[in-house]
């Protein structure tokens, strides 16, 4: 059986190899850390 990895890019055509949930929680952590409060709100599109 062949593996995959998914990697992720953002509109601005960065790729990223980390889980989406590892590269939110680290952006959580970060913003946190600055002293930026946060709203966070999740969708997606079908």
């Amino acid at each position: 059986m062949e593996s995959t990895s998914n990697k992720w890019r953002n509109f601005s055509r960065q790729v990223f190899e980390e889980p989406i949930p590892a590269l939110i929680e680290n952006v959580i952590i970060k913003e946190q850390k600055d002293g930026h409060g946060l709203k966070i709100c999740a969708g997606s599109d079908s």
